[in-house]
């Protein structure tokens, strides 16, 4: 005897979502392992925040090169140094130290010979630029260097630290 029982028709839908779990884990984790050795992977933890500080190493480029904020501020109260401005004129017009001078890279002989004239070769000279990422001040003091200047700095801070700690600052064209 025949029954009217309806009987369960297995159509896989079942099967095919256990499937579709297993190639997404699968796929999941190979894309894990190529990224976390790959040279081009995304990170997968946002970086630490960078400053403008840690993008140069000031101790490895300038030892004994280097003046700090306090010693600049020593050699401009007491008149012993000559400040160089090594950023470009138009910046040197909207502020610069008292009494610099402006000598924007790249350097040649000849702007250095009309800006810093019959200036003794042992004159104390201090470049510095806007702050603590720009190195135009370091590439100033060694072009001065190599055009006889044997007493050059780099003052380390820059214009911004001299802003920033309110000391005296002066606008205009360089004189």
């Amino acid at each position: 005897m025949e029954t009217d029982t309806p009987r369960r028709v297995d159509t896989g839908v079942g099967c095919l979502i256990l499937k579709a779990v297993a190639v997404l884990l699968v796929g999941s984790g190979a894309g894990f392992a190529y990224n976390a050795f790959s040279d081009t992977g995304i990170p997968l933890r946002t970086p630490p925040k960078i400053r403008p500080s840690d993008k140069v190493d000031w101790s490895l480029y300038v030892e004994g090169l280097r003046v700090t904020l306090d010693e600049a501020r020593e050699a401009f109260d007491r008149k012993d140094a000559v400040f160089v401005d090594a950023r470009h004129p138009r910046t040197y017009a909207a502020g610069h130290i008292p009494g610099a001078l402006n000598i924007p890279l790249p350097v040649d002989k000849a702007s250095v010979q009309r800006v810093l004239g019959d200036l003794p070769k042992t004159t104390r000279i201090i470049a510095y630029c806007g702050g603590v990422s720009c190195q135009s001040s370091l590439a100033l003091v060694k072009a001065l260097d190599g055009f006889g200047y044997t007493r050059t700095k780099a003052f380390y801070g820059g214009w911004q630290a001299w802003f920033w700690a309110n000391y005296p600052t002066t606008r205009g064209n360089a004189p």
